[in-house]
């Protein structure tokens, strides 16, 4: 070991005596090898360049329209006949106008003023005058001996008088009678504790008579 580090030893004052090292070298990049590697970064900063570009103005013609140069102008003779009839009424539509003008151009102050209301009349009332009374029945015994004629052929054999008014009723000549029924000429009007009352008409003149049939059961 000892001749080994020796001979290390002498190899390296030798070295340092004449100024040679046995490492190798260190070799520099090539020149024309660092010229392409710029001209490679510069060629695609430039296609970035491009294309951001060229996108920018595809949006900005999106956004802003077609420009002036694809807008192709109208004729004048298309527009123009439009344009005279909108501008020239037909003298219907100028006397249709006419009076409307003129109403507006009436100030406020010259117009008519509008007439008051006239209140409505109240209507008359007339007072309802109440009907007049029925006249009370007359018994039969208090007529002359010529208007009883009428009645002295009557027989009553049955007399039903209840406080319902439907249940009552009398037997005359055989034939049963009710309120509101008619008989010779005459109608029952009513079936009463002692009787019956009817009504007969002689000329035009209603009245009524009140025939007790208790008292002809009694005379007889």
């Amino acid at each position: 070991m000892s001749y080994i580090l020796d001979a290390l030893k002498k190899n390296q004052i030798e070295e340092t005596q004449t100024g040679v090292s046995l490492q190798p070298p260190r070799r520099g990049v090539p020149t024309w090898l660092a010229a392409g590697l710029v001209m490679v970064i510069l060629i695609n900063l430039g296609l970035v360049a491009w294309i951001y570009l060229s996108a920018t103005e595809d949006e900005q013609q999106v956004a802003t329209g077609p420009t002036n140069e694809t807008l192709q102008p109208i004729p004048a003779t298309e527009t123009s006949a439009p344009a005279e009839t909108a501008t020239n009424p037909t003298p219907a539509a100028a006397t249709a106008t006419e009076p409307q003008t003129a109403a507006q151009r009436v100030p406020a102050d010259s117009a008519p003023a509008p007439s008051p209301a006239r209140p409505t009349p109240a209507p008359e009332t007339r007072e309802q005058q109440p009907a007049p009374a029925a006249a009370p029945p007359i018994a039969l015994r208090d007529l002359p001996a010529s208007e009883r004629i009428l009645y002295d052929g009557f027989s009553y054999s049955t007399h039903i008088y209840t406080d319902d008014p439907r249940l009552c009723a009398i037997v005359v000549n055989g034939q049963r009678l009710t309120a509101g029924d008619s008989f010779q000429g005459l109608k029952v009007i009513a079936i009463t504790e002692v009787g019956v009352v009817f009504e007969e008409n002689r000329r035009g003149q209603r009245r009524q008579i009140e025939v007790s049939v208790l008292e002809q059961w009694d005379s007889e």
